[in-house]
């Protein structure tokens, strides 16, 4: 049997061998991250944050409670602040929101 036989042949008997994907995990939206794995970590409050990122308080807590995005601009003072790289708390940022996407595309 050639390949284009084996591929008629397969999308044929499709139900027969139901693709499975991976799971993966539900990435977890970066303010959460920096809730968990910096201001919780360093006992750092809300208003801590906010005085030394010279931000508004309710974009803290909005951020935090996962209500808002972190933006690249927010990123690099997060960079400066704690030392994580901004790149990286875009990639966690995007990954959370193309999770978010698939999962209305899906109904």
């Amino acid at each position: 049997m050639n390949l284009l036989d084996y591929l008629n042949w397969l999308d044929a008997n499709r139900e027969a061998f139901p693709v499975k994907r991976a799971t993966k995990p539900i990435p977890k939206h970066p303010g959460r991250v920096l809730r968990e794995e910096f201001i919780d970590k360093l006992g750092m409050s809300q208003s801590d944050l906010a005085r030394k990122l010279d931000c508004r308080f309710a974009k803290i807590n909005e951020i935090l409670n996962e209500k808002r995005a972190i933006t690249p601009e927010f990123a690099i003072q997060l960079e400066a602040l704690l030392g994580l790289p901004a790149e990286t708390w875009v990639s966690l940022q995007a990954e959370y929101d193309l999770w978010r996407a698939r999962q209305r595309a899906a109904g």
